[in-house]
């Protein structure tokens, strides 16, 4: 028996069906048994010598959809964050041998955000040395949603942001040139947009790789 390995997917949304494939070789020997586990919970298997073949076992989260499930595929019916965790596949040959492998993988359940996020803070006129503060905020979503600033379309990379497990916040200020970081006394990182000459541009959040609606800054030369 060789190449035993696992498919589990890394990260799955709440209520979607969870698709988990056990690969293996048994290089000519009889299969014996597949066997799936959670943490150390056996909750089901495959043992195509009995009657019935497959079982399942109650494991609190867990509902196995059996006729989409066999020897190597496993599926989990609408799968709740209490499916997080751990997944083994064993395998087991049949005599003379007996030889057993175990591989592993995680799975996370996420609930992803249902609506767009709410940028706050944002005037519509600014001036050359205003200091520019907006608030991105992305509600129930677990775990914490990725947010990025886009400024005209472009991600800055050097536009720091102060965050904790729900907000995004960015703070900068108008200027006439290119990107340059700085600290107020208080030591919170700032950072200088370039406006060259006009303070102005397209604002926009990029949130899981989901473009949003701009928030528009229109220009204003002085």
């Amino acid at each position: 028996m060789k190449d035993v390995r696992v498919s589990v997917p890394v990260a799955i949304k709440r209520g979607d069906n969870a698709n988990l494939i056990c690969h293996y070789d048994m290089e000519g020997a009889e299969l014996y048994s597949v066997k799936w586990y959670k943490g150390k919970r056996e909750f089901f298997r495959y043992t195509p010598k009995e009657i019935p073949a497959l079982k399942s076992f109650v494991v609190v989260g867990l509902s196995v959809e059996r006729p989409l499930s066999n020897g190597s595929h496993l599926t989990l019916m609408a799968v709740e964050p209490t499916a997080t965790g751990k997944y083994s596949c064993e395998v087991s040959a049949d005599l003379p041998s007996f030889d057993t492998m175990i591989v592993s993988s995680e799975m996370e359940v996420v609930d992803v955000p249902v609506t767009k996020p709410l940028i706050t803070g944002i005037k519509q006129f600014y001036r050359i040395g205003d200091v520019v503060l907006g608030n991105c905020t992305s509600y129930n979503s677990k775990p914490a949603a990725n947010l990025t600033w886009l400024l005209d379309d472009k991600k800055n990379i050097n536009l720091p942001v102060s965050t904790n497990p729900c907000h995004h916040t960015v703070a900068g200020t108008a200027h006439d040139g290119t990107l340059r970081r700085f600290r107020e006394a208080s030591g919170r990182p700032e950072a200088m947009w370039p406006c060259d000459g006009e303070c102005g541009g397209a604002l926009v959040l990029l949130v899981n790789s989901k473009c949003y609606q701009p928030v528009i800054l229109p220009a204003l030369r002085i």
